[in-house]
């Protein structure tokens, strides 16, 4: 199933089923009814073909499904969540991520040791993937999404290093 054909409201609704217990008190929490978080877990429930929670006394219980699932599902949402945030920027040091770095002329044994140093001091979450690209490659690498950062030596005179950064990249630029 394809993440455009589901509605991904469900997992907000999950979540709070999850974390409060009850539909109930989900509810209260979503600023919704109770009938409305009952039939947002019952299209859930139809979607991935599992009961997701079942009752016990006045709890309701996450299946096995439904545990395997909060994490990544939290980490969603905190996701679209930052996205939404007045803070906005990328903080480094919370970041979970790997960038693929496209590198030319021999920089990757110059660059990356000292990069990678900072890098597990300052972002630890953050990894890298280096690719040796040729010069003509870079540019459709990076406009492809393929790269998220293209790093070249410069034939100039005082040996200037050029970055272009994927779709950042300055319009018309030759950084191929």
């Amino acid at each position: 199933m394809h993440v455009s054909r589901f509605d991904l409201n469900l997992f907000v609704v999950f979540d709070a089923i999850y974390t409060e217990g009850s539909l109930t008190r989900a509810a209260k929490v979503l600023n919704l009814t109770q009938p409305a978080v009952s039939h947002a877990l019952g299209r859930l429930r139809d979607r991935l073909d599992d009961p997701l929670f079942v009752r016990q006394g006045s709890r309701m219980v996450p299946t096995a499904r439904a545990r395997a699932m909060v994490s990544p599902v939290r980490h969603a949402l905190g996701g679209f969540q930052r996205c939404l945030s007045d803070e906005g920027g990328f903080d480094a040091s919370e970041a979970e991520r790997t960038f693929v770095l496209g590198l030319r002329d021999g920089l990757e044994g110059c660059l990356l040791p000292s990069l990678m140093a900072q890098l597990i001091e300052d972002a630890p979450g953050v990894r890298l993937q280096s690719l040796t690209i040729s010069r003509k490659q870079m540019a459709t690498e990076l406009a492809s999404g393929r790269l998220d950062l293209g790093l070249r030596r410069d034939a100039g005179p005082a040996g200037i290093h050029r970055a272009c950064a994927g779709p950042q990249r300055p319009a018309g630029g030759d950084d191929a």
